[in-house]
């Protein structure tokens, strides 16, 4: 089933990287032992020009309605090292997270986070993938309450209206991440 993500593999990049790092390696075989079926059904072509596709302007959202890591360096035009240094960064860090966590629940939903964070071309659909990570990350604490607040209409309405509000859901999603980072280097327990 891991396979059939293929149509919003942007979304879900982040995915493997958790897998990889919690040794889940039947998970990984059946991904790949799917991926490799699709493009022996299909062929290679599909997936070419699905990328053509993906990359035609006349599909993509604005990049600064974008609730993403590409559409906050849209925003803020600081030059064309801000995107790659921040996904650098969230990758590095998730990596950190991942590897040896002993909740793989919670690595599950953090790795959904990344990936709406890493996408280069999603909209404000694409975060319906934030209440599957709702229901992977546990807690009563500030993630429970963040994650609260971000589900919101509110920070969706501000997508809407366009920048600078653009910048309150993709930055309410890096802070989730962020506090979830802090609190594994704190040493607390996901689990109880």
């Amino acid at each position: 089933m891991l396979c059939c993500l293929a149509i919003k593999f942007h979304l879900f990049v982040a995915l493997p990287l958790a897998l990889l790092c919690q040794k889940r390696w039947r998970v990984l075989a059946g991904g790949i032992t799917g991926g490799v079926a699709l493009i022996l059904i299909g062929g290679i072509q599909p997936l070419i020009e699905y990328i053509h596709v993906l990359r035609d302007p006349w599909i993509h959202y604005s990049s600064v309605h974008m609730p993403n890591l590409h559409g906050v360096a849209s925003i803020l035009n600081w030059g064309p090292w801000l995107e790659p240094a921040l996904i650098a960064t969230v990758a590095i860090a998730f990596l950190w997270f991942a590897w040896g966590n002993p909740n793989f629940e919670l690595v599950l939903g953090a790795s959904l986070i990344c990936g709406l964070l890493f996408s280069y071309h999603s909209g404000i659909a694409d975060d319906i993938v934030l209440y599957a990570a709702a229901v992977l990350i546990p807690g009563e604490g500030l993630e429970r309450k963040w994650m609260t607040l971000m589900l919101t209409p509110i920070p969706f309405a501000m997508v809407m209206i366009g920048p600078p509000w653009t910048l309150v859901l993709p930055c309410l999603i890096f802070g989730l991440f962020v506090i979830l980072i802090l609190e594994r280097l704190r040493g607390f327990d996901p689990r109880g």
